[in-house]
């Protein structure tokens, strides 16, 4: 990937000033509820498999190897589209929706 800018002098690892920006917190706020939703379902796939389907502990974690199997055809082909077609956040709200009706369904 080409950056299109040029590299920028290195400054503060943490930039607090950038909050001030409502869009930017807003966004902010978006991405960790965003991830949050993502990981809590790595973390409490195979209890609800145990749990709640009724599956053995055996096929639990093959449910648990299924989902981060996929999630190599989701880490490439988004990535791959918002960088050559759509664009980063046109690519992301469906994604998220369609990653949110998939655990919920």
């Amino acid at each position: 990937m080409k950056s299109r800018l040029p590299p920028r002098a290195s400054g503060p690892l943490l930039k607090l000033t950038a909050f001030k920006d409502i869009t930017y917190s807003l966004c902010y706020v978006a991405m960790v509820l965003n991830f949050w939703a993502v990981y809590f379902a790595f973390y409490y796939v195979g209890v609800y498999a145990r749990s709640v389907i009724g599956l053995e502990t055996k096929d639990s974690i093959t449910v648990l190897l299924i989902m981060n199997g996929v999630g190599i055809f989701g880490r490439i082909v988004p990535n791959y589209l918002a960088d050559r077609k759509f664009g980063a956040l046109n690519i992301i709200i469906p994604v998220t929706f369609a990653t949110g009706i998939i655990i919920f369904a």
